[in-house]
């Protein structure tokens, strides 16, 4: 019996990726196929994006011979991302002071949002730490439009920098030294800090794009141009 095949979709905003994942022994995943492709990188292309998005995505799909659910990650720059320190509570109650703590802290009502949930920290904290994630459902709604225009059906969400820390933490489960993980985008930078199970990231809206046009002002040439010596 062949393995299960997992697909992960990686939607940048100047790459687009898509790679299929089998399940080997032990549970490890092995990656079976990848590609990318690059999207236009000027910002005069931003209107076209989605378009962009799903030719490419579907072009690799059918060339890659990939369907079923995708997993993705959505930016950090599009949900609201607040750590909260609670204290020690049984599940029950922590679902019903975490969805009061995300009333109060999310910055748009939760009836036009999806949002979820994840506990932090080490066993025996004094505190529970919580990091609530939410994102406006039209925003959500217009990335799996992407996805299903190109011939899959959304699986799992993440958030990109929790998606991260979490491929590290899967490749180096017995690394507990603090370390820093160093995420550099075209338009935003993650900063991920894990320290054993705790972990705090930090979004910096600075990324390659910046680098591009610095070089195009400093040459005086175009944007591409500019990108295609930054390479």
């Amino acid at each position: 019996m062949s393995s299960p095949k997992h697909i992960a979709v990686d939607l940048g905003s100047q790459s687009i990726s898509l790679g299929t994942f089998s399940t080997g022994p032990g549970g490890v995943l092995v990656l079976e196929q990848f590609q990318s492709s690059d999207l236009l990188p000027d910002p005069v292309a931003d209107g076209s994006r989605t378009e962009q998005c799903e030719a490419a995505l579907g072009a690799m799909a059918k060339s890659m011979k990939a369907s079923g659910p995708a997993h993705f990650a959505v930016t950090s720059q599009s949900v609201f991302t607040r750590f909260v320190k609670l204290p020690p509570l049984d599940v029950d109650q922590l679902d019903q002071i975490v969805g009061f703590e995300a009333q109060q802290q999310v910055p748009f009502p939760l009836t036009e949002a999806v949002w979820d949930y994840q506990t932090l920290g080490n066993e025996g904290d004094p505190e529970i730490e919580v990091m609530l994630v939410a994102i406006k459902s039209d925003e959500l709604e217009a990335v799996n439009h992407v996805i299903r225009s190109s011939g899959f059906q959304t699986g799992k969400v993440d958030l990109a920098p929790l998606a991260i820390y979490n491929a590290f933490r899967y490749n180096y489960p017995d690394v507990d030294q603090p370390v820093l993980l160093i995420d550099m985008g075209a338009r935003s930078t993650n900063l991920i800090y894990s320290e054993g199970k705790k972990f705090f990231v930090r979004t910096i809206n600075t990324g390659t794009r910046e680098i591009t046009q610095s070089i195009s002002k400093e040459f005086g040439i175009s944007f591409l141009e500019a990108e295609a010596k930054k390479q």
